[in-house]
């Protein structure tokens, strides 16, 4: 966690990995009814960090790549 909170890439990847998990795990329990609503707030709240988390990776990535490297 303190790794994505500095936005390191390998941080925010694994975050996007671990989202996948609790979409995984939405899917499975949004067909009980007890759990739907509980269900249906954990599979949003799971795509909307693992989309913005992926957007992050893409994003920094080819922003590290168009940078000049400032080494000599």
């Amino acid at each position: 966690m303190p790794g994505a909170l500095r936005g390191e890439l390998r941080s925010m990847f694994m975050l996007c990995l671990v989202s996948t998990l609790y979409f995984i795990h939405a899917v499975l329990v949004i067909s009980d009814e007890q759990l739907f609503l509980v269900a249906t707030i954990e599979l949003f709240f799971a795509l909307g960090l693992g989309v913005s988390s992926a957007i992050f990776v893409r994003k920094r990535r080819e922003l590290d790549a168009s940078t000049p490297d400032q080494t000599n």
